[in-house]
């Protein structure tokens, strides 16, 4: 059974059923066909769960089959809505699902779609990789290019995200159930944790076609979610960025103009926040700032309750690239009081 405390962080994930079991179960549910049998045989030697329909999959979740209707058919009800500002201007919209949905989808993140792995150049929203690691493939380069993709989550609906659960070898009604729990007002919402993998899941035939024009050039490729970042010895040639143009827009993508960045030899060179000319580190002016606000916070820690949050996560960032200095904010942020939890 789906068991939730009293917030999102502390929603605990459905436990595995033991799989024999669980085939005796659905062995003695009514209308279950030879047919059904050996379809849910087919889907355990995947390695995928043996969804083989949504009555089962809420049987599994431990779930009212209504609640799995109603989430998947009246998203809306199932999602908190809110806008956070850009660090370019403007804001973006956050719809992040309720406990019950997000346990579900946390579900399917887990045991259905990390059961699908992707090439090591894809490193956004993937287990044990980040934005260094994205960084570092472009280290010391001489040129390098950065795509960004507009709109990409708003660009993914069921019409991509069916045919990633029709892989895993799931039956038409349960690709369509899973499809709408994953969705909201047909796109990936920004804030569910289905939609990064999704996202990669969907872009990755236009990531191998990337990959492969790529590497006939010997320029190296990577991708973060919807940032693209190629890097080389030699000049980018307009044919080879036509022709990545061509695979992006033929998937249903579309470029956006105004973050399209192309630098060379003795210019600096970012991707992923990072610059990569000789080695993986933010710019001198971010470092600067960061050292200034961890040198406040260790005459003052008090002073920085409220910013708690953010300077463990600044600290996290910091000791990404540099271990020594890392371990050192660590230790000042440590000390700063942690914010009281706000009363329901």
């Amino acid at each position: 059974m789906i068991t939730t405390g009293t917030n999102d962080d502390s929603v605990k994930l459905v436990p595995h059923f033991p799989i024999a079991a669980l085939r005796a179960i659905f062995e003695q549910q009514k209308h279950t066909s030879n047919q059904d049998i050996a379809l849910f045989d087919e889907l355990v030697s995947r390695g995928v769960p043996p969804l083989v329909n949504p009555k089962f999959f809420a049987y599994i979740l431990g779930v009212s089959p209504k609640l799995i209707y109603a989430m998947a058919h009246v998203p809306p009800r199932y999602y908190r809505t809110f806008a956070i500002p850009k660090r370019t201007g403007g804001t973006r919209t956050i719809a992040a699902p309720r406990v019950f949905l997000k346990t579900v989808q946390k579900w399917l993140l887990i045991n259905v779609l990390y059961k699908r792995s992707l090439p090591d150049y894809v490193t956004g929203f993937t287990p044990r990789k980040s934005i260094l690691e994205n960084a570092a493939f472009h280290v010391g380069k001489q040129h390098l290019v950065r795509i960004d993709i507009e709109d990409f989550f708003p660009s993914i609906g069921q019409g991509e995200v069916e045919p990633v659960f029709q892989s895993f070898g799931y039956k038409p009604n349960v690709v369509n159930l899973l499809s709408r729990l994953a969705l909201l007002d047909g796109e990936l919402p920004q804030g569910a944790p289905t939609s990064p993998y999704l996202a990669n899941l969907v872009f990755l035939p236009s990531d191998e076609a990337i990959q492969i024009l790529a590497t006939e050039r010997n320029i190296t490729y990577s991708r973060y979610a919807d940032d693209l970042t190629f890097s080389s010895e030699a000049p980018f040639d307009s044919d080879f960025l036509l022709r990545i143009e061509k695979v992006i827009e033929g998937a249903g993508f579309s470029i956006n103009r105004a973050k399209f960045l192309k630098v060379g030899k003795g210019q600096r060179h970012i991707t992923t926040g990072f610059v990569v000319n000789e080695k993986v580190h933010p710019s001198r002016t971010f470092r600067r700032r960061l050292r200034a606000k961890f040198h406040q916070a260790a005459d003052d820690p008090q002073a920085f309750r409220r910013d708690y949050h953010r300077m463990q996560g600044w600290a996290a960032y910091v000791n990404m690239y540099d271990k020594e200095l890392g371990q050192r904010y660590l230790a000042i942020a440590k000390k700063i009081p942690r914010p009281s939890s706000r009363k329901n």
